[in-house]
């Protein structure tokens, strides 16, 4: 298991990957797409991948 975390003053992210996982995903990025894609590549690999990200209004906006 991989797991990194990254903290600036705009987010707070951690990500967590076991490569020969069984296919679960715990996701939430705040962007709904990009969690249902993240989340087809861990069932359809066999992966394991935990991804949590806290980010600020200011960020999420532009992101969007």
């Amino acid at each position: 298991m991989i797991t990194k975390e990254r903290k600036t003053n705009e987010t707070d992210i951690k990500v967590s990957l076991e490569l020969y996982g069984t296919g679960k995903a715990d996701i939430e990025t705040g962007v709904p797409f990009l969690d249902h894609m993240l989340d087809q590549i861990a069932r359809h690999g066999l992966m394991d991948l935990s991804i949590n990200v806290m980010a600020t209004q200011k960020l999420m906006i532009t992101i969007l």
